[in-house]
């Protein structure tokens, strides 16, 4: 560990870096050595160090964390990943794209968010566009709208992987007693304190209106 962060995460040769737990995938190698037992891997506590670990280096280093996943120096953060976070509207061009739309022409709101999806199909794909006169009557492989409970539990998801968080209005009332050690309140916004962000989906599940 010494090594590799004084080497590799000097803020003069790396600008951003994504930090991620493993996730173990059914039928891999790794899963059969797992099973097997011939590869233990840390328990979830473990784990959490080990992030901890990783995110003092980066900081140290001049990578701050901006996200629960990334780290970056101030302005070199992902404009795609932000918007996306912070709830923007984005369209995918392409077989198997999807988009996100709230307004008409970018200003005027629709009546409800929409997500849609292309045909993951190629063939499919290029059909669609080649018999349709604009964007919008493209065929899609699947469309739905969000309802309020939808946009509600999208905006606190999404929200709270960034370590700027969401505005205190959105969750006033929502944090049980039990969990509010994890949640700081600042300038009128709530966000997950370091600790938070290392049990954020068991945090989520409790808030999230299902």
């Amino acid at each position: 560990v010494g090594d590799w962060s004084s080497d590799v995460c000097s803020s003069d040769l790396v600008k951003h870096m994504s930090v991620y737990a493993l996730t173990l995938e059914e039928g891999t190698p790794l899963a059969k050595r797992v099973e097997e037992g011939k590869t233990i891997l840390p328990n979830d506590d473990e784990v959490a160090d080990f992030l901890d670990i990783a995110a003092n280096i980066l900081e140290n280093h001049g990578l701050n964390r901006y996200e629960v996943s990334n780290f970056a120096v101030r302005g070199f953060e992902s404009a795609h990943n932000c918007g996306y976070w912070s709830d923007e509207e984005y369209i995918g061009l392409g077989a198997g794209a999807h988009s996100y739309l709230k307004t008409k022409d970018g200003v005027d709101p629709l009546p409800a968010r929409v997500r849609f999806a292309q045909p993951r199909d190629l063939n499919a794909y290029i059909a669609g566009v080649n018999c349709a006169e604009a964007f919008d009557m493209i065929p899609r492989a699947e469309m739905r709208a969000l309802s309020d409970k939808d946009v509600w539990n999208e905006s606190v998801m999404l929200g709270l992987r960034m370590t700027k968080g969401v505005p205190e209005e959105l969750l006033e009332g929502r944090i049980p007693q039990e969990l509010r050690s994890f949640f700081k309140n600042e300038n009128g916004r709530i966000f997950l304190t370091r600790g938070g962000m290392a049990v954020m989906n068991g945090i989520l599940i409790r808030i999230l209106q299902i």
